[in-house]
């Protein structure tokens, strides 16, 4: 009698900074940076260093771009079971776009299953909810158990972090000019946290942040996040 080995595969955008994961089938799929005369693709062989520097002294405006459907679908590709991880929804659409891949790859795949965890967060959280879903993989567990098990852990990973520079925030409309220069002459570094349901920075890197992560059971639960496994979590579409 032939088994048929299930391949499942794990998939985030590039706001984890994270491009292979050792141990299992993973899968990165790009965010860009775009000014008037460049685009920078984050795919892990960028030149963050480079691209920092120009754009510190680049004076006209910059913009991001998501990941599109396109992109999820060809990362989810072959998987029979695939898991993937985005930065939070509120501040890209690359959540969205996760979310349509995975009803298309499901109706055009019979059988095969996607589920999609909004991080609500960015960079190491995403890292931190990666590894642990790897973890969950490597325990042998089922797709519904893993999917419950991915919400329970959500609820107790938080990401604090400082902005060094408001600078490409004022580039492309987020504060106002006048804001980030009187934060740049008088030294202050914005820090917040990631609490409750979403966050309100963009990823280390574009904005020139330091994002330091942390775990703590004793910090408040954020609300259930949305998802693409609907046998795991009833909030969840298809």
């Amino acid at each position: 009698m032939e088994i048929l080995l299930m391949k499942t595969r794990i998939v985030v955008d590039s706001a984890a900074s994270l491009y292979a994961l050792d141990g299992v089938d993973f899968a990165c799929v790009p965010l860009k940076i775009i000014t008037d005369h460049e685009e920078y693709h984050d795919d892990g062989t960028l030149d963050a260093v480079g691209m920092a520097t120009t754009l510190r002294t680049y004076k006209g405006k910059t913009s991001t771009s998501c990941p599109n459907v396109g992109d999820w679908l060809a990362a989810y590709e072959g998987a029979d079971e695939v898991y993937a991880i985005t930065i939070t929804g509120t501040l890209s659409g690359s959540c969205n776009a996760a979310q349509l891949a995975a009803e298309e790859y499901q109706q055009e795949n019979p059988g095969k299953r996607v589920f999609v965890l909004d991080s609500l967060s960015t960079g190491p959280e995403q890292v931190l909810l990666a590894e642990h879903l790897r973890d969950e993989l490597a325990a042998g567990k089922e797709f519904d158990t893993i999917c419950e098990e991915m919400l329970r852990y959500h609820k107790h990973t938080h990401l604090l972090f400082s902005l060094e520079s408001l600078a490409n925030l004022a580039r492309n409309g987020r504060v106002k000019p006048a804001v980030a220069a009187v934060a740049r002459m008088l030294g202050i570094r914005v820090q917040n946290a990631r609490r409750a349901w979403r966050i309100g920075a963009h990823r280390a890197g574009a904005q020139g942040a330091r994002i330091h992560q942390r775990q703590s059971e004793h910090l408040p639960l954020r609300q259930p996040c949305r998802c693409r496994a609907p046998e795991a979590h009833d909030r969840g579409r298809l």
